[in-house]
């Protein structure tokens, strides 16, 4: 959802985790299993959870710059900042696929072998038999498989956000942008 404002009083009341260096996908299931629907990331791993987010405000993402002290590569929030999500949103799998990210796709494709434009979970099922390791969304709904991923870097979630022609609920990536999964 994003970066909100959090004080004394808090936004999401119940604190979920002990020591300050929750993952956040522990955060997440914890959250969900004891029935909340929102959760927030905070200060480098703190895990707030509620039903009732946003009263403070919302803010830029940018003050939610905090990386998590579980994992460099995820922001979790900031000093008295939420990056908040909806549990209710949480994405489920098709085939098994777990999303990785979004990254940079060139003419010589990062992921190589193209199987053609079509819905996600076609996609998803599609690539789960040709045994490759990772799917990669692209353009709106173009399929692409590989064994590799994410030889290019990777790049920020908001460059993958083109709405698939098919199914107007997800995400296909971009414009020589693969919103990547890799099977479990």
């Amino acid at each position: 959802m994003g970066c909100y404002i959090d004080k004394g009083r808090r936004d999401l009341p119940k604190r979920l985790d002990t020591n300050g260096r929750i993952k956040a996908r522990a955060c997440f299931n914890a959250a969900k299993k004891r029935g909340f629907k929102f959760v927030g990331l905070q200060y480098g791993g703190e895990c707030w959870a509620g039903n009732k987010p946003g009263k403070y405000g919302k803010r830029s993402n940018g003050e939610c710059n905090m990386n998590c002290k579980s994992n460099g590569q995820r922001k979790c929030g900031g000093t008295w900042r939420n990056m908040i999500y909806d549990l209710r949103k949480a994405y489920r799998s098709v085939a098994g696929e777990k999303p990785v990210g979004c990254f940079v796709d060139k003419g010589k494709r990062d992921l190589p072998r193209y199987l053609g434009t079509m819905a996600p979970a076609t996609c998803f099922r599609k690539a789960k038999k040709t045994g490759c390791r990772f799917v990669g969304l692209q353009y709106g709904g173009q399929c692409f498989v590989g064994d590799r991923g994410g030889k290019y870097g990777k790049r920020p979630m908001r460059e993958c956000n083109m709405t698939c022609r098919s199914d107007k609920s997800r995400k296909c990536g971009g414009t020589w942008r693969n919103m990547i999964f890799k099977f479990r």
